[in-house]
């Protein structure tokens, strides 16, 4: 029940601090859905299942509890516009019917009981009965210097990466980065594999290695120049591989809810401004520092809604989940690729000055919402549901290096936008199945 506990003392306490009986109505039937789901759970560790219920929890039911005021939410791009209380409740329940139908799927196939099954075989993880040769471990080590050199250079130069966010030449950057970082963040994983796993007599070699590439990715990939999904991307798994099976789901949720409130607006202001600009008191003031001020997730399904109705919206029926899906795909090549939705949306945005720049959030459900109404909702719950389910129930032993990557991810993957994240899940899977292939021939070799 420690689970449940948690998720009603954080909205609880959200409540007193910030809420509304508005805001209640607006959020009480994901809170019930969510403790529902979580009550469920009876994995000892912190999965998947966990992370996914926790980032819904904290963007659609504290985010907009803290930052509704009235019928507006002035601290993220919308500013103080005022939205009709039929435009919230529309959000809040598309919101409702994509956690409903993705818990419908995990239920009804079983998987939080093929979660908790899989979860007795975390101690497998710890196991030394399989044997890494150094000859995989170099290989693994040289692709990972290839991804970062490849990263280092699309983003324009040394300088430009060491910026801080808002100094950085954003125009010279690679459309594509997004292949190196995948690349990257799975070689770097896969190294952390080989020391946990390790029982060769070159192991001090191998860690002298990993020893390299961490200091390596700690220069590239830092908070004072990086933003924070790049930085979980890359240090959650490593963290995960190591530490992962030592501690329970207790200490794990104690963490992530402290980095959600403490850690990470530090981060953002860090990463946009340098380690110079932060002002404790400042932020405590600003209710950015033990708040979710920053977060702009509902605020832009809202905003979703209420640009469908004002512009007579007519679906797309296909139209933009093309796009999403042939993202590889370069307008050069394909001139008549269609923008998707969440692009068009965070333009509407930027150009009734709302925003700055349109690189804001949209949950890749709402994508669903612009082709097929509800009904892309529901699908893509139960896809998504499908998905979830096939990775929490990974039960070989190199599969948890792919669920601890995927775990990193769940934070972007549901905040948006879906043209966003796309490319990155897809090459990490890939690199991933590579890696997966390279090491079975090693496990092979050497039994």
């Amino acid at each position: 029940m420690f689970r449940v506990y948690i998720y009603i003392f954080v909205y609880l306490a959200s409540i007193i601090a910030f809420g509304t009986v508005f805001t209640v109505v607006l959020t009480l039937p994901q809170l019930l859905l969510t403790l529902l789901a979580v009550s469920q759970i009876r994995n000892r560790h912190f999965g998947l299942l966990d992370i996914n219920w926790l980032i819904l929890f904290m963007y659609f039911c504290i985010a907009p509890v803290q930052n509704i005021v009235g019928q507006t939410l002035p601290n993220g791009p919308l500013g103080y516009s005022e939205f009709s209380a039929n435009t919230f409740y529309l959000a809040s329940f598309i919101i409702f019917v994509f956690s409903l139908f993705f818990h419908l799927y995990l239920y009804y196939s079983k998987s939080y009981v093929l979660e908790r099954k899989g979860s007795l075989e975390y101690s497998k993880f710890d196991s030394d009965d399989q044997k890494i040769g150094i000859g995989t471990s170099l290989v693994i080590f040289f692709v990972f210097l290839v991804g970062l050199t490849l990263y280092v250079y699309s983003q324009g130069s040394i300088v430009n990466i060491l910026s801080s966010r808002l100094e950085k030449n954003v125009e010279i950057i690679d459309s594509y980065e997004f292949i190196y970082i995948a690349l990257t963040s799975v070689s770097i994983s896969s190294m952390a594999y080989c020391i946990k796993k390790n029982k060769i007599y070159n192991r001090k070699f191998v860690i002298a290695l990993f020893s390299l590439s961490l200091l390596l990715l700690l220069i590239v990939f830092n908070p004072a120049n990086t933003s924070r999904y790049k930085i979980i991307a890359m240090w959650l798994p490593v963290f995960f591989i190591f530490y992962h099976s030592k501690y329970f789901f207790k200490t794990y949720y104690l963490l992530m809810v402290s980095a959600i409130f403490l850690v990470m607006p530090i981060m953002s202001v860090v990463s946009r401004r340098g380690i110079e600009s932060v002002d404790l008191i400042g932020l405590i003031d600003s209710g950015y520092l033990g708040g979710l001020t920053g977060l702009d997730i509902y605020d832009m399904v809202l905003y979703a809604v209420h640009y469908c109705s004002l512009m007579s919206y007519e679906f797309g029926f296909g139209h933009y989940l093309l796009g999403v899906f042939f993202f590889i795909v370069p307008r050069s090549v394909w001139t008549s690729k269609p923008d998707p939705f969440a692009a068009e949306v965070s333009e509407h945005v930027v150009h009734y000055s709302y925003a700055g720049a349109p690189n804001l959030s949209m949950p890749f459900f709402m994508d669903g919402y612009g082709d097929f109404h509800l009904f892309g909702v529901i699908l893509l719950g139960l896809i998504y549901g499908y998905i979830v389910r096939k990775i929490a129930a990974f039960k070989n032993d190199f599969g948890y290096v792919f669920l601890f990557i995927f775990i990193a991810a769940v934070p972007i993957i549901i905040r948006g936008p879906f043209n966003g994240i796309t490319g990155l899940i897809t090459f990490q899977s890939i690199f991933f199945l590579i890696f997966s292939m390279l090491l079975k021939v090693q496990f092979k070799i050497k039994n």
